[in-house]
């Protein structure tokens, strides 16, 4: 939760510093009239952003506990292997 917070907060703070550059932007290019982000859409983007790296981080640490379970077992059989044929 407070992940989301932050990220929503980061996301809402760097559109505030760039919307003057987007503004500039937007006279130069002859754009007219751009229409702006509503600040649920940002919210849902950030929100989204924040899920997909949130699943991803989680992966991440299932495929290390299973790693270090498929380390444990191997060490486990080559302990096993060595005791065998040192007898």
């Amino acid at each position: 939760m407070i992940s989301l917070l932050l990220a929503v907060f980061y996301h809402l703070g760097l559109d505030r510093v760039l919307e003057p550059v987007r503004s500039q932007i937007a006279r130069e290019g002859g754009l007219g009239t751009v229409v702006a982000r509503t600040v649920a859409g940002r919210i849902l983007g950030v929100t989204l952003a924040v899920a997909v790296s949130g699943f991803a981080l989680i992966t991440l640490f299932v495929l290390q506990a299973f790693q270090a379970m498929v380390a444990d077992g191997a060490a486990t059989a080559i302990a096993v292997a060595t005791r065998s044929r040192s007898r």
